[in-house]
């Protein structure tokens, strides 16, 4: 298990003095966790920084703990949260998260099937905190509509000695003096409005954590301070500061980033470092073998495992299927039908899961699969910058790499979104981009279409599967689980062959869309 914190201090944010009069700049986006950098001497602000983080593998290996990542294709919604396997944090959490996308989607429903999306909302997480005693996660939001962006985000602190959620204040040995120093912090800045700040100091800060060094972490949301598009203004109080302002729980809360462990265990459970007593360890895959302990790779893509079957696709009438979205704690189910059925295939993965389940994407490797990217957080690559879309490119196909020993060739844009721009990118990683030609709605709302039971998913994928085919299907839906054998048995007594992409396209090129295999 990897414990380290992330420094994610932004090096392409605008680091100003406290007491400065110039307005903080909006930087290049998106936020990038930074180089270490060194304790401050004053208090800092700065604009789309972020706080230190804790490695989320650690979820892997935590008792009870896992990950949801709901996807609305048709809607262009994507949220993923953690569940600690703790009632009271997990509860909140969920709650954040379902009043969030009911407040979006009052404000924007799902369009009718068909119709492109024209907004979209986006979440993601991160531990800023993990301990027996202390657990603090943030949630971070961003809504795109009517042709702008807007960010906000949240931590939830729980403490494990009263099993409860408590608010950042209790972080806070003095609330007031807290206030006192944020404000001198921000005095004379031009992106905020004095009134606006009195205002959210009192009825609390969005986001209170920590930077690599123990030091105070203030987030306030974008447009929260003042008006216009200034991004989210931060500051960063000094050790001395810190040290004065935090309650015992904030101490507790402190070190659960500087030296994070497992995070509090659920009732029954064991606790870190001893074996459970009642089944396995986590409620994620079983562990699997690490890539220096697999077989070479046999294919393109990441299989590190025993070789796909040799199939000649000019020859057989082969079909791809693919699988978007995780890997998550259904994995291992996912990988066990797999086998049981004996059919190869591809699966495109978020970074974000990626980085919390590295054994399972290892696991993935080692079973013969094909490995491709699908983005960090699955955002709509083609409403992002070009940085934007670097990262949300090339940080998962480092993810990738680190996981399974070998660096991927394909890459699948969220809700199959791109442009020339997103494909030049796509290129230069050395990835070909991979759409479909099979989609049968398996991850879309059932009132816009999804199979609302296995066989019906069967039959759309059976009946519409054509040689040369890329089947669309998704992670995480028990649906699409229960009809994984019906769906390949189908197939075959099609006369088609289940593979995986590469093997369907033969070489596929960097830089060039494939929906299916071309023809000749």
């Amino acid at each position: 298990m990897r414990r380290r914190a992330l420094a994610a201090l932004l090096a392409a944010g605008l680091m100003l003095a406290g007491c400065s009069a110039e307005t903080p700049t909006e930087p290049d986006e998106p936020h990038e966790l930074a180089p270490s950098q060194p304790p401050v001497d004053d208090p800092v602000v700065t604009v789309d920084t972020y706080p230190a983080v804790v490695d989320p593998a650690v979820l892997e290996d935590a008792p009870g703990a896992g990950t949801r990542l709901v996807v609305d294709e048709a809607g262009q919604v994507a949220v993923a949260w953690p569940e600690l396997g703790l009632a009271p944090v997990d509860a909140v959490l969920a709650e954040r998260v379902r009043a969030g996308v009911t407040a979006y989607r009052s404000a924007h429903p799902t369009p009718a099937a068909g119709t492109p999306a024209a907004t979209e909302l986006n979440g993601t997480w991160s531990l800023v905190g993990s301990s027996r005693d202390v657990a603090g996660v943030l949630l971070d939001t961003y809504v795109h509509a009517d042709g702008t962006t807007t960010d906000t985000w949240a931590t939830t602190w729980y403490d494990a000695q009263t099993a409860a959620v408590v608010p950042n204040s209790a972080l806070l040995a003095d609330p007031v003096r807290f206030a006192d120093a944020v404000t001198e912090a921000l005095a004379g800045q031009d992106a905020v409005d004095p009134v606006s700040l009195t205002t959210v100091l009192t009825a609390g800060v969005p986001v209170l954590a920590f930077t690599e060094n123990g030091e105070l972490f203030v987030g306030f949301d974008e447009h929260q301070l003042a008006g216009g598009r200034t991004g989210r203004i931060t500051v960063v109080l000094t050790v001395d500061q810190t040290e004065e302002l935090l309650s015992p729980l904030g101490e507790r809360a402190r070190d659960a980033l500087v030296e994070p462990t497992l995070p509090p265990a659920p009732d029954g459970a064991a606790p870190a470092g001893e074996p459970a007593t009642d089944g396995p360890a986590t409620d994620g895959p079983a562990p699997s073998p690490s890539p220096s302990e697999s077989s070479e790779p046999t294919e393109p893509g990441g299989s590190t495992g025993p070789a796909e079957p040799a199939v000649d696709c000019a020859v057989e009438q082969c079909v791809a299927l693919t699988f978007d979205d995780g890997p998550g704690p259904e994995s291992a189910d996912l990988l066990a039908t797999l086998e049981a059925v004996d059919a190869p295939a591809t699966f495109f993965v978020v970074g974000q899961q990626v980085a919390t389940y590295p054994e399972a994407t290892a696991a993935i490797a080692a079973a013969g699969h094909e490995i491709g990217v699908h983005t960090w957080d699955h955002k709509n690559l083609t409403r992002l910058g070009a940085r934007h879309v670097e990262r949300e490119i090339d940080r998962t196909a480092t993810a990738v790499e680190d996981a399974t020993g070998t660096a991927p060739v394909l890459f699948r844009p969220p809700y199959g979104a791109t442009e020339p721009a997103v494909l030049a990118r796509a290129a230069a990683a050395g990835l070909a981009q991979v759409l479909w030609s099979v989609d049968p709605d398996d991850a879309a709302p059932v009132e816009l279409g999804a199979a609302a039971d296995a066989a019906e998913l069967t039959r759309r994928v059976v009946d519409r599967s054509r040689p040369g085919d890329v089947v669309l299907l998704h992670e995480q839906r028990p649906v699409t689980l229960a009809a994984l054998p019906g769906i390949v048995a189908g197939l075959r007594e099609r006369g088609l062959v289940p593979v995986t992409v590469s093997t369907l396209l033969g070489a596929p090129e960097p830089g060039v869309t494939y929906t299916q295999r071309p023809a000749g």
